[in-house]
This record gives C-alpha cells, structure tokens and sequence, in this order.
C-alpha cells in the first residue's frame, strides 16, 4: 500500500484525483466506486444519490 502525504492509497483503488473518487474493478467485470475522504468533507450530508442503471457503459470523463 502507497502512502502520500499521510493517506494511505490501497494497491487495488485507481483513483481519480480531481474529483476525489476512487474505482476498484471487481472481478465479475462491474467496478466500485467511492468518495475519498476529503470529498466525503467537502460534500456534508448527502441527501440524495441516483446511480446508474445496471450494466450501463459509462464513457470515461462523462457525468
């Protein structure tokens, strides 16, 4: 496990950092995805959450 600046960054999360997400591939072929803490602060209180549908492409750098 990487650590920079005091955050330990696990070998199986890529991250995008400027959004503050991480992805981890499952091995099924789905990916999990999460908030890293800082944007887990900077959000608050999440009220509302809508994911995609399942087995929906998702194209990289689109919402």
């Amino acid at each position: 496990m990487a650590n920079a600046r005091g955050c330990n960054l696990p070998d199986e999360l890529l991250y995008e950092a400027d959004n503050h997400i991480w992805f981890q591939e499952l091995p099924d072929g789905n990916v999990k995805l999460g908030m890293t803490t800082v944007a887990t602060a900077m959000a608050g209180n999440l009220v509302a959450f809508t994911p995609k549908k399942v087995g929906r492409k998702v194209d990289a750098g689109k919402t």
